[in-house]
């Protein structure tokens, strides 16, 4: 009789573990897209492709190096393989400015603005410049970093 339990007995406790793994699923994927209430704190994105050491950090600045991203942040930096317009909309909703075509720098970031042989430049909290390009500095000037 072993046939009469594979038959009828088996196909059931197939779908009852099938539908405790579809509900558990279904209860994790809305999890992760919880609605937001308001108080909520909104992190960037981009934290979560940084090492885990620096993702509780402040972001400061992101700098362009060929195909990567280096994220200056309050408690060092990392290079990530990503473009520099990617990864500036993954800042969000953190404010700050593009200052030259391969720099954007949080304003939590800036410490001073410098102006020395007619070049504009940012000096970060984290003590490294960033250069503002002529196109950008009228921006950074309207926003009061200089």
């Amino acid at each position: 009789m072993p046939n009469a339990f594979f038959f009828t007995v088996m196909p059931f406790y197939i779908w009852i573990i099938a539908a405790i793994i579809c509900t558990v699923g279904e209860l994790m994927r809305r999890g992760k897209g919880a609605e937001l209430r308001s108080g909520d704190i909104v992190r960037p994105a981009i934290l979560e492709r940084l090492k885990p050491s620096l993702r509780s950090a402040d972001i400061y600045a992101l700098s362009a190096e060929d195909h990567y991203v280096r994220v200056h942040t309050s408690k060092g930096d990392d290079l990530i393989l990503m473009r520099l317009t990617d990864a500036v909309k993954e800042t969000a909703p953190i404010n700050g400015l593009s200052t030259h075509r391969s720099w954007w720098v949080a304003e939590q970031g800036v410490e001073t603005g410098q102006k020395r042989d007619g070049k504009t430049s940012l000096l970060l909290k984290s003590g490294i410049e960033a250069p503002v390009s002529r196109n950008n500095a009228k921006a950074v000037r309207d926003a009061g970093w200089v």
